[in-house]
């Protein structure tokens, strides 16, 4: 798989769509996954192991070779499985590519992945995005662009208490099905507080 496809490396790419999807996983995406990891040199016997544990399925048994048995093992356990255990499966494939001490890790694969799926949540207009190996609401292209700044601000001016603040109002306002606006305020108001100081 080549670093950046040439409309990313050439910056040819359209404004991110307007936010549609909240609470699905459209067969795109779950191809996305699938195949981004699959690039990444992950193996379908590893791919089962992590969408298995996630979806509480015992391996079968009868499936040892990698193709085509496992592999279409993991593609009906991708298919089959209800949308939001796509994203653990995300985060669950993040976090494995994230502690391989082989090729994968050092090849910059959570990152690849990371991009790949987040390519794939601006393109088609998903509310989520994978930050730091979690999948977090996003919102609007303006909305994000302050929190990015603010978030920069708050590093460089060495404000890690104000950074953490946001960092758990946004983490508050990402949780599903409900958000948790209480607790939202609550971290975006010690924010301002302990930015004042």
């Amino acid at each position: 798989m080549a670093e950046q496809p040439f409309s990313r490396r050439h910056r040819y790419t359209g404004a991110a769509k307007e936010i549609t999807i909240r609470e699905e996983a459209p067969e795109g995406l779950r191809s996305v996954v699938l195949e981004t990891a699959t690039d990444l040199n992950m193996s379908p016997s590893t791919l089962r192991s992590i969408l298995c544990r996630i979806l509480h399925k015992r391996p079968d048994q009868g499936n040892w070779s990698e193709y085509p048995n496992i592999w279409s093992e993991v593609q009906y356990l991708m298919y089959d499985g209800e949308w939001y255990k796509v994203y653990d499966a995300i985060e669950g494939i993040y976090s494995v590519l994230s502690s391989d001490g082989s090729r994968i890790a050092r090849d910059r694969a959570p990152q690849r992945f990371a991009e790949e799926v987040n390519a794939y949540f601006e393109e088609e207009g998903v509310g989520w995005k994978l930050e730091d190996g979690l999948i977090v609401a996003r919102g609007a292209e303006a909305f994000e662009r302050v929190v990015s700044e603010a978030t920069m601000s708050l590093q460089d001016a060495s404000k890690s208490t104000a950074e953490s603040h946001l960092h758990e109002a946004i983490g508050d306002l990402s949780r599903r099905p409900t958000p948790d606006l209480s607790g939202a305020i609550y971290h975006a108001m010690g924010g301002v507080g302990v930015h004042r100081a």
